[in-house]
């Protein structure tokens, strides 16, 4: 079974990360999560909020930076959301260098460090965070995941 959980904090400090894991864990009861990614507003450094969530929390974590973040509960300013995955498949990440001057490289390089396969796991899947480039890119400024069952949903968006 895959559960996923959401969360957003708009207070600042220290505790924001161990605030974030908080009400994850409410969500996802004894489910450990394979995947989490955090949208953090610049108010919150990632450099800073990132070691302090990832020191007590099990599986990939990611984050990024964003101008608004959100949940289906709603959105918040200078806040920092998380969605956390949790079920029967495991998470890897790679990064590509130069998506501007060669985006098939870029997304070559990053691939090239996942692995093609994982032992009893036989699909993949792949999110892709991307900085938008145009007018188009940047009218669709969210991702959702999706499951069988309700959607949960977070997630951030660079303002200009």
């Amino acid at each position: 079974m895959t559960t996923f959980a959401t969360a957003s904090i708009a207070q600042g400090g220290p505790e924001v990360a161990e605030a974030l894991q908080a009400q994850l864990r409410a969500q996802l009861k004894d489910a450990q999560p394979a995947f989490t990614m955090v949208f953090a507003s610049p108010r919150h450094p990632l450099q800073t909020l990132l070691p302090r969530f990832c020191a007590a929390w099990p599986g990939l974590t990611l984050g990024v930076s964003s101008s608004g973040e959100f949940t289906e509960s709603g959105d918040l300013k200078g806040s920092v959301t998380a969605v956390a995955v949790a079920g029967e498949f495991k998470a890897f990440a790679g990064v590509g260098r130069g998506l501007k001057t060669n985006p098939e490289q870029a997304v070559a390089e990053a691939l090239a460090q996942l692995p093609q396969t994982t032992k009893g796991l036989p699909h993949r899947t792949v999110i892709m965070l991307v900085r938008p480039a145009g007018r188009a890119q940047r009218r669709d400024r969210g991702c959702r995941l999706e499951a069988a069952g309700p959607r949960r949903q977070a997630g951030g968006w660079r303002g200009r």
